[in-house]
């Protein structure tokens, strides 16, 4: 229809979706759109394994699982724990989580949860890669850079050196050019070069 605008986003690959958006005002308006609460299942599922106790046992929850209740998501959606039993059923249905239950707890794993994620094992082998090329890359940047100017540093040096034995050499043969205007007696006075006798006769 004339005047609507289609969305034309695609729906392959994936987007990096921080957690801090569960405390946005925006996303805790309640109650959740059902697409809202699968997405914030995902977001809720552990990025790794960890331990911790719980009624005095230790559970050992594993990457893209999280312990939870059935009346804790109910307030945290806006739903009755009925719909939440209903909608976690349904995604059980489809393959999309499984959900175990007791009379305490509940713990839900979200099926193909690294496939949400980006395949983060193979991102972060490609970025510690990436990362060693780019320090290697960066240390031979700087041993080509040291080594260009320690070349114009000696160049340098040998250009003055250089000028320097040029301007000894010059001085040398100018003093052994230049004859003697005067010269010293031994008493210290000056000697002109002619013969005082000879004024004094005349």
């Amino acid at each position: 229809m004339d005047g609507e605008i289609e969305c034309t986003a695609g729906t392959s690959g994936w987007v990096k979706l921080y957690r801090d958006v569960m405390d946005n005002d925006v996303w805790k308006d309640k109650p959740f759109a059902r697409g809202q609460a699968w997405v914030d299942l995902i977001m809720l599922a552990n990025h790794k394994d960890k331990e911790f106790w719980f009624n005095a046992s230790c559970l050992c929850i594993q990457r893209g699982q999280f312990v939870t209740s059935k009346r804790k998501l109910g307030e945290r959606w806006g739903w009755s724990v009925c719909k939440v039993t209903k909608f976690l059923t349904e995604l059980e249905k489809v393959g999309m989580v499984t959900a175990v239950s007791d009379h305490k707890k509940t713990i839900i794993s979200v099926t193909n949860y690294a496939e949400y994620q980006g395949n983060s094992e193979r991102t972060v082998s490609e970025q510690s890669k990436n990362s060693e090329r780019t320090v290697k890359e960066q240390q031979a940047n700087t041993e080509k850079t040291l080594g260009k100017q320690r070349a114009n540093t000696e160049r340098k040096q040998s250009e003055t050196n250089k000028n320097i034995n040029n301007l000894e050499e010059g001085k040398k043969e100018k003093s052994e050019e230049e004859p003697a205007a005067l010269s010293s007696s031994e008493d210290g006075d000056l000697e002109l070069g002619f013969n005082w006798d000879e004024v004094e006769s005349e």
